[in-house]
């Protein structure tokens, strides 16, 4: 796994804890954290491989950060972040992905409007409803409807790198029921962390490989 994949997973778990209210430190640690590993200079999983200990040195990451990546780069997940996303409606996390729309607007929208889809937004802005919210206006609804248009054109033949990864996801859940898979990892675009993904390409290891494949691919 990449440093800007495992940069992402933390910065989506601070995201999920300050729209939950979680304590600023907490919140903080995370972002910190997600800056931090994007800017390393050296790969974290040839690190985990050589030298897993040493990742625990790296200032801003703790002993708890420091096994979440270990645990990410070994599985392609983290229990505590698979945790953390299952306690917020998904469609949060996707509404994140509008451009000018943060946590602190995601949580306004949610608590207020019940807003947990961006076809509720999108139904709610053209309602007029964002305008009646504090700290929002008539230019607020109109930067949203903008930015849910800006988003909708991803949405056919290539599709942005957070739903593409929560889709991915699910097939590495099902893949870890199966018999005999000795490893799985992302591959192709998803692997290089693009903006947009237009398949999902997921290398895995297996000790039957005609067997865990037929199983695989009828999935």
């Amino acid at each position: 796994m990449e440093n800007k994949m495992i940069a992402s997973v933390f910065e989506e778990m601070g995201n999920i804890l300050d729209i939950q209210g979680a304590n600023f430190f907490r919140v903080n640690a995370f972002r910190k954290a997600s800056i931090t590993v994007l800017n390393l200079p050296n790969d974290l999983s040839s690190v985990v491989n050589s030298d897993p200990k040493s990742i625990v040195k790296i200032p801003g990451i703790g002993k708890a950060l420091s096994d979440m990546i270990i645990e990410l780069v070994q599985t392609g997940e983290c229990k505590e972040h698979q945790k953390m996303k299952k306690s917020i409606p998904e469609g949060l996390l996707e509404i994140l992905k509008l451009r000018g729309v943060g946590p602190k607007k995601v949580k306004l929208l949610y608590l207020n409007l019940a807003i947990k889809s961006i076809p509720e937004l999108k139904d709610a802005a053209e309602k007029g409803l964002i305008r009646t919210l504090d700290g929002m206006g008539e230019k607020s609804e109109e930067e949203i409807l903008k930015a849910i248009g800006e988003y909708s054109l991803f949405s056919t033949d290539r599709h942005l790198i957070g739903k593409a990864r929560r889709e991915a996801e699910k097939y590495i859940e099902y893949m870890r029921s199966l018999e005999n898979i000795k490893s799985m990892q992302y591959a192709g675009s998803l692997r290089r962390y693009q903006e947009t993904i237009g398949d999902i390409d997921i290398l895995v290891t297996v000790d039957d490989p005609a067997r865990e494949s037929k199983d695989i691919m009828s999935h």
